[in-house]
This record gives structure tokens, sequence and C-alpha cells, in this order.
């Protein structure tokens, strides 16, 4: 799910790592394109397709409408 929306943001996806808590991504993007933009694309689409997907091991950590991600992030370049 992250690859397709850094595709459509002529970006890729180079590294993935995920843990319990959060995810390590590299990416090699458009220098024109604001990194808030992508990463809020991200967090929104990828929350938006694991609450769909109802897996189990996410939904007993998650109550109602809660958040999936944290407001927060870190980028470098």
């Amino acid at each position: 799910m992250f690859e397709s929306v850094c595709l459509q943001f002529n970006a890729g996806l180079i590294e993935f790592e995920g843990e319990e808590e959060h995810v390590h991504l590299l990416i090699l993007y458009p220098h024109q394109l604001s990194i808030s933009e992508l990463v809020f694309r991200l967090k929104g689409t990828s929350s938006m397709l694991i609450r769909k997907r109802k897996y189990p091991a996410v939904r007993t950590k998650l109550w109602g409408k809660a958040l999936l991600w944290s407001s927060s992030y870190f980028a470098s370049s």
C-alpha cells in the first residue's frame, strides 16, 4: 500500500521496515513534492486500508475511531 501511494506522486519506495508500533520508509521523491503531503497521504491511505481489512492484531489495540498513526513523523534528507 505504501508503494502504490508513492507511485501516485512519482516517488519510489526503496526500502520498508515495519515494527510493532512504527515503520521506517526510505523513499526517493521529486524535489518539488512536499514531504508533509506525502506523509499525510501515506498515513491516511494505509490507515484506511488497514482498518478496512480488520486485522485482529490491530483491532485489539484500537477503540472506535482512535487514530492508527500518530500525527508526528521524522523525515531526513
